[in-house]
């Protein structure tokens, strides 16, 4: 499972638990209702302000997204770049 698909999938989790309709959550989070309705359902990609948002409004941390195997994949991310950049370090420059 994709990270964006997953955090689409916890944030619905969380807004079913906590009794909000999408359309107020969209409205807390000052998202279009349609736009949220399409990010939720995995119709189009959640934007990073909107998770911001949405963590806010439902005080999640980033953290609540985070599964091991999420965890594993950032951590070779980590250790990729710093590895490339020790051996180019140039290579992070516009």
């Amino acid at each position: 499972m994709e990270l964006i698909e997953l955090i689409s999938i916890r944030i619905d989790e969380v807004r079913s638990q906590c009794g909000q309709d999408i359309t107020e959550l969209a409205r807390r989070a000052g998202i279009k209702n349609k736009t949220l309705w399409k990010t939720l359902h995995g119709n189009r990609e959640m934007k990073a302000d909107e998770l911001v948002a949405l963590c806010y409004v439902l005080k999640l941390d980033f953290n609540h997204f985070i599964n091991e195997k999420i965890q594993e994949d950032l951590d070779a991310r980590c250790w990729k770049a710093i590895r490339d950049l020790s051996t180019n370090p140039h290579s992070f420059e516009s």
